[in-house]
């Protein structure tokens, strides 16, 4: 027989105290020692509190082994509303405070004097406001300053102004000014304040009037000289008055102007200042005017302006060429004096002076002058020179050249003609300059002998002169201006034309006998794919012109063509070319081209795809290679949280081409894997397509461990794995008998919220409720000395020391900083190890 065992079945059953608050899981049946987990889950607003049986572990896990129920129970969650100002000075705020989840409270902000509410930093203008708390929140009430308007005003705008005016924030600094118009000046302000310009405080609006006033001024109307003349018209007159002043000249004198220049008697002046007018006076004058009856022939002085009763001088100076005869009364002295009694006016007599003019030749023989004689100052005057039979007049003695010359009569002068003997020109010239020359050209005396001659260029020879003379050399006697003409003919040469390979090229002109200088045209032919090069002599000219100077033979040579192979890319930056350079007719040549990487070559430009490609040369050649960028595709790299974590990778690659993706985990997130399930950081990929990438952040969690110290004495719930920043709920609850003595980082409250940042542990101190304290023989005295602990006033007790871990220490070593317990016997103290 076979006994057949099975699991016993359990009911768990998971119940809701607060069915509003959140919902719960695990009910069910499960097999004996089952391992279940149970779940509160709050709703928004609320938070998990406990089970019913104390344990406050959420999710909780269980083992089962009967038939059991679990209640679990929530709480409401409490919120802080803060209520702040932007400046205190401006007002304060009311209503904050702690609150449950979905309470209604108030907040109301209340401005102090001179501002005024103008809404809450969530642009919310209610005030008083009310709010349904559904979390923790600040408000910040925002208050601005009153607004005053502030008027400053003249109290005539004639008068001047005021500045100032606008509106102000109260409390606001404002200076006011006055500024008076020219002519008037300010008193006060209608408040009674004199300052100018004035600061004030806004407290509210207001209107400043300035206060202007007219000005005096005093006039004075004084003389120059009281001996010669007075005035009238002075005093104190106020600004603008219109005031008549006189000057009175005495007797003898006149007015002249006022000390600024006006002339104006009497005048009428306009009071804009201060001001002094003197009258300036002078004596009485006459005009004597001096003139001459011509002023070519002299000047005159002495004319003016003198005061009565005065003496003037007069004096007459004539210019060169004339002279002084005496005054239009009559009076021959010069200077003269005269006083003067009134205007008056005295003119100057001039006249001509008169010089001798003598007119003669060098040499009677060779010629004589005509034209001397007696004449006024600056008379013209006509001399001529009559040269003898044979001779010819040259200059006068000053060098004058002009024959006959008229003269202008400056002064007594002598003038004598020069003569010379006649001279004949001989001209001797080549009739064609290129054939030859001729020399004896000249310019002699009369009856004189003269030697010629004609000589022949290269290529030509002499033939005779223009009268029939054969001698190249010969002597002439010159009677008379004479012109000779010496005649050239040319010489005869031979030509010959010849190619050096008729196969590459032949020449156009056939050779001959030809004159000197004969201009003949020879041209070098070359067959399709040669080229002519150089005649024998060197010259490339071609067809060349060539003129006769000796007998002349020219071979033309040719060569084959050199044509240009010219290679391009539609784009440098997708590829290259190669093979492009100057060849031979008929060579063979090889072109290729050369994609860059992710390019590709498509064609040529003459639409040949062959690459590398052949070409037989027969022209100049011109390809464009052309190239296409490699497909692109799309690489797209995400973040599921850009809060958690960044990546790189992103842009456009080509199909093959080998990337890197990266993912960077911002602080307290951790990369978890791509969107793929590949974990690799950075990544390699080979593009193939348009493809996408996210990478997964996670949060770093946290082991919180929550302990007790002796779970004998008390438990503990909270501990768990949490993300960085979550705020959790850690309690410890005592058993009877036993009391809670505070957490080992010093807190002492039972439940406690505590922020997660990093791996964590709590401990919980509990201790019996009799302590050291409560023994009855208060002997004990426990002291930490550098890390140890020892007890005095022990007998024959026992002394045993316990870490937070509930790890027992021995005596004698030396402990680190930290929370331990002493127990004496059953008694249990804390001591604190502090190093």
């Amino acid at each position: 027989f076979t006994a057949i065992f099975v699991s016993n079945v359990s009911t768990i059953t998971v119940g809701n105290a607060n069915p509003d608050w959140g919902n719960v899981s695990g009910s069910g049946v499960y097999y004996y020692m089952n391992l279940v987990s149970l779940t509160a889950t709050p709703m928004y607003g609320y938070h998990f509190s406990r089970w019913n049986d104390g344990n406050t572990m959420n999710p909780r896990t269980i083992t089962v082994i009967q038939d059991s129920s679990f209640t679990a129970y929530f709480a409401v969650n409490t919120y802080s509303i803060v209520g702040t100002s932007n400046s205190t000075a401006m007002g304060s705020v009311t209503g904050g405070g702690t609150y449950t989840y979905l309470h209604e409270m108030s907040l109301t902000a209340t401005p102090a004097f001179g501002y005024h509410f103008v809404q809450w930093n969530d642009q919310n203008t209610d005030n008083p406001r009310t709010i349904t708390v559904t979390r923790d929140s600040a408000f910040t009430a925002q208050f601005a300053a009153n607004s005053y308007t502030i008027t400053a005003e003249p109290n005539d705008p004639t008068m001047g102004s005021a500045y100032g005016s606008g509106t102000y924030n109260y409390n606001t600094s404002v200076t006011l000014t006055a500024v008076e118009t020219y002519g008037y000046h300010f008193t006060q302000w209608s408040d009674g304040v004199t300052d100018n310009p004035r600061t004030i405080t806004v407290q509210n609006s207001a209107t400043y009037t300035a206060q202007f006033e007219i000005n005096s001024y005093i006039i004075t109307v004084q003389s120059s000289n009281p001996a010669i003349g007075t005035t009238s018209g002075g005093g104190s007159y106020n600004y603008l008055t219109p005031v008549n002043i006189t000057a009175i000249p005495n007797a003898g004198y006149h007015f002249t102007q006022w000390s600024d220049g006006n002339t104006d008697n009497p005048r009428l002046v306009s009071v804009i200042a201060n001001a002094t007018y003197t009258a300036q006076f002078a004596i009485n004058s006459y005009a004597v005017s001096v003139t001459c009856n011509n002023t070519s022939m002299g000047s005159v002085t002495g004319s003016g302006t003198y005061n009565h009763n005065s003496t003037a001088t007069l004096t007459a100076t004539a210019y060169y060429g004339y002279h002084f005869v005496q005054w239009q009364d009559g009076n021959t002295d010069n200077p003269r004096s005269v006083v003067v009694i009134d205007s008056t006016q005295y003119t100057a007599q001039f006249d001509y002076n008169s010089y001798l003019i003598t007119a003669n030749s060098s040499n009677i023989t060779l010629g004589s002058a005509i034209g001397g004689g007696s004449y006024n100052y600056l008379s013209q005057v006509a001399l001529t020179a009559v040269p003898a039979p044979h001779y010819h007049f040259t200059m006068w003695n000053d060098s004058i050249e002009d024959n006959p010359r008229t003269i202008t009569v400056t002064r007594d002068s002598v003038f004598t003609a020069h003569f010379v003997i006649d001279t004949h020109t001989v001209t001797v010239v080549s009739a064609d300059n290129t054939m030859g020359t001729a020399s004896g050209s000249s310019r002699v005396a009369y009856n004189t002998g003269v030697w010629i001659d004609a000589m022949a260029n290269y290529g030509y020879h002499f033939t005779q002169w223009n009268d029939g003379n054969t001698s190249a050399h010969r002597r002439i006697i010159v009677t008379e201006d004479t012109i000779l003409t010496a005649m050239f003919a040319p010489n005869q040469y031979t030509a010959t034309f010849a190619t050096d390979n008729s196969v590459m090229g032949s020449v156009s002109t056939v050779g001959g006998s030809y004159e000197y200088l004969t201009t003949l045209t020879v041209t070098a032919t070359p067959n399709y794919g040669y080229h002519f090069t150089q005649w024998n002599d060197g010259e490339t000219e071609n067809p060349r012109s060539l003129t006769l100077t000796q007998d002349t033979s020219l071979t033309a040579f040719f060569a084959a063509n050199i044509y240009h192979v010219t290679l391009a890319s539609n784009d440098s930056a997708m590829g290259d070319v190669e093979g492009d350079g100057d060849y031979s007719y008929l060579c063979q040549v090889t072109i290729s081209a050369n994609a860059a990487p992710h390019r590709h070559f498509v064609q040529w430009s003459d639409g040949n795809t062959t690459n590398p490609r052949m070409l037989t040369l027969t022209c100049d050649t011109s390809f464009t290679a052309i190239f296409e960028t490699d497909q692109q595709y799309q690489i797209t790299v995400t973040a599921n949280d850009t809060t958690r974590g960044s990546v790189v990778g992103n842009g456009m690659y080509y199909m093959g081409e080998t990337i890197s993706i990266t993912a960077s985990a911002n602080e307290h997130y951790y990369f978890a894997q791509w969107s793929d399930g590949m974990t690799s950081n950075p990544r390699v990929v080979t593009v193939t397509g348009n493809m996408t990438f996210t990478a997964v952040f996670e949060p770093v969690m946290y082991t919180l461990t929550v302990a007790a110290n002796d779970y004998s004495m008390g438990q503990v719930a909270g501990g768990g794995s949490y993300a960085y920043g979550a705020e959790v709920t850690i309690e410890a609850r005592a058993f009877g008998g036993y009391r809670f003595l505070g957490w080992n980082d010093g807190v002492h409250d039972e439940q406690r919220i505590v922020t997660v940042t990093a791996d964590a542990s709590y401990t919980a101190m509990f201790e019996p409720n009799v302590g050291i304290d409560n023994v009855e023989c208060a002997v004990y005295r426990i002291c930490v000395d550098n890390g140890h602990i020892s007890v005095e006033g022990v007998e024959n007790e026992r002394v045993r020391i316990f870490d937070i871990s509930g790890r027992e220490r021995r005596n004698e070593e030396q402990l680190p900083k930290g929370v331990y317990m002493v127990r004496i016997d059953n008694k249990v103290t804390k001591k604190v190890v502090v190093l």
